[in-house]
């Protein structure tokens, strides 16, 4: 009888747990994939996993996106993370298992330490323009250090993710680190190299997948800051704007850009800089089929007056050196402008184009005084209708940004990154300012005592202004623009007032 009580209470306990209702635990992690952040909701009951939905990402489509969709039925179906990676999408396919493994790590109150086999380990990735080789050396319990020899990323746009990332990941001791937008190429590249390195020292990849603590402290209300200029965009246009007003005094310059590194379309271009220029073109013959080129130009009929003026401008300093008798290549301002309003569908603004044929040698002469490396010989480039382009000695753009970023510091320029610029503050007419945000929300008003430039470049990565300005871009058209084109500064200048014109050439 001593025992029934006991028996008893067994049998109550029994029924107690074969009633109870377990409630399943939802954890929602965020993990780095092959593009940018990945936020991964996982269901987790009675230590299996119940459920795995990926709520957001950036995963390239057709080829992450699969491993999106795929992946996480899997890991239900197998009730394990080490799954066989979605071909072409290996990266996204193990972000999506290191958030489970970190969600049942939690769910289970097991511990996810990072530790390593101590050593040096090499490895490598394809970038933007070449094989990015990394080297991480780590102790037993922690990412030392990340060296990157020579590679062939951009300088400033890859080279500053590189570093930003390496620093990152070393301080943090995470490999869940953001990507730099406008170099998310790079970035990828790079993390996956430095993951596959650590993968030799037998690290469990999941161990590494802490966030990154924020960087920016939120405040309240807005801040203000005054300067003379504010100047929005950090591209070619923005810079050389900067560049010019420290030239010529004095002036508190700030320059905002919203992209995490600066340069713009600049930085992505492939360094073309046409003008005429009677030195380098010295060496360059006067074929008959350019002599009839440039006839046919100045004998057709003029569409309007400004055309017609332009044509006779050309039309004299041909006939000049014809009287010359030089033999070699033709070529002035008012030629270069002609062609420039012809090739151009002849919709330009002549006297616009008239003012950027004139002084194009000159800004060529300013950009090789600030340090730009211009090559000596000059031929016709790609889509270019004379012989008259420069090439710049170094890539992409590099050879154009660097320079103008240094001349700016040096002049001394305010250029803040991650800031976005909002609205431009409006006083009795006149624009004063302007609104901005950084990447946390914190408000800012920047004032402007002698005015605002916007250097904001074009719209072409905006899918909803071109559709509405050029609807033959369908919304699926990927473009080769930075991803910071979105048309910042025409939509804040039409909300005050602004018109646009000629919006369908995109």
């Amino acid at each position: 009888m001593a025992i029934r009580p006991i028996v008893l209470a067994a049998t109550l306990a029994v029924a107690a747990l074969g009633t109870t209702t377990v409630t399943a635990q939802v954890y929602k992690e965020t993990v780095s994939g092959h593009n940018g952040p990945m936020t991964v909701e996982v269901t987790i009951e009675k230590g299996a996993v119940k459920a795995v939905k990926v709520l957001k990402h950036s995963e390239t489509v057709g080829i992450g996106s699969v491993a999106v969709e795929k992946i996480p039925a899997a890991i239900v179906k197998s009730n394990k993370a080490d799954l066989a990676a979605v071909t072409g999408a290996s990266v996204t396919s193990k972000a999506i298992e290191q958030a489970v493994e970190v969600a049942l790590a939690k769910a289970t109150g097991k511990s996810l330490k990072a530790k390593f086999k101590p050593g040096t380990y090499k490895s490598q990735a394809y970038g933007n323009n070449g094989y990015l080789n990394v080297e991480v050396t780590v102790t037993k319990d922690k990412i030392k250090s990340i060296k990157v020899p020579a590679n062939q990323e951009t300088p400033f746009m890859g080279g500053m993710a590189i570093k930003s990332i390496s620093d990152d990941i070393v301080r943090y001791q995470t490999l869940n680190v953001d990507a730099v937008s406008g170099a998310t190429v790079t970035s990828a590249a790079f993390k996956q190299a430095v993951g596959a390195a650590l993968t030799q020292s037998g690290v469990n990849l999941a161990a590494l997948q802490k966030p990154v603590p924020q960087k920016i402290k939120k405040f309240k209300g807005t801040r203000s800051e005054s300067y003379d200029l504010v100047i929005v965009g950090a591209g070619g246009a923005g810079l050389s704007a900067a560049v010019t007003a420290g030239q010529a005094g004095k002036y508190r310059v700030i320059v905002l850009e919203k992209m995490p590194v600066i340069g713009g379309n600049t930085l992505r271009c492939a360094s073309a800089f046409n003008t005429a220029d009677p030195e380098r073109q010295k060496l360059l013959p006067m074929t008959d089929t350019l002599k009839d080129a440039v006839v046919k130009a100045i004998s057709e009929k003029p569409v309007s007056e400004e055309h017609r003026k332009l044509m006779a401008d050309v039309k004299a300093k041909y006939e000049a050196y014809l009287a010359s008798g030089s033999k070699t290549l033709f070529d002035c301002p008012e030629w270069h402008a002609l062609q420039t309003y012809n090739g151009g569908d002849k919709v330009g603004h002549i006297p616009l184009i008239r003012t950027y044929a004139a002084n194009t040698l000159d800004t060529l002469h300013w950009m090789q005084k600030l340090g730009t490396p211009v090559l000596d010989r000059v031929s016709q480039g790609a889509g270019a209708l004379w012989q008259r382009t420069h090439q710049v000695d170094a890539p992409a753009g590099t050879g154009l940004v660097e320079p103008l970023y240094k001349a700016a510091v040096k002049e001394g320029t305010k250029i803040v990154t991650g800031m976005k610029a909002e609205s431009l503050i409006v006083k009795n007419g006149r624009v004063v300012g302007v609104r901005a945000s950084d990447k946390v929300g914190n408000n800012y008003a920047f004032n402007a005592k002698y005015g605002v430039i916007l250097a904001t470049g074009g719209y072409s990565q905006n899918k909803v202004l071109r559709q509405r300005s050029a609807p033959q871009l369908t919304a699926d058209m990927v473009s080769t623009n930075q991803p910071g084109a979105t048309g910042d500064g025409i939509v804040m200048a039409t909300k005050i007032g602004a018109y646009t014109t000629g919006m369908n050439y995109v």
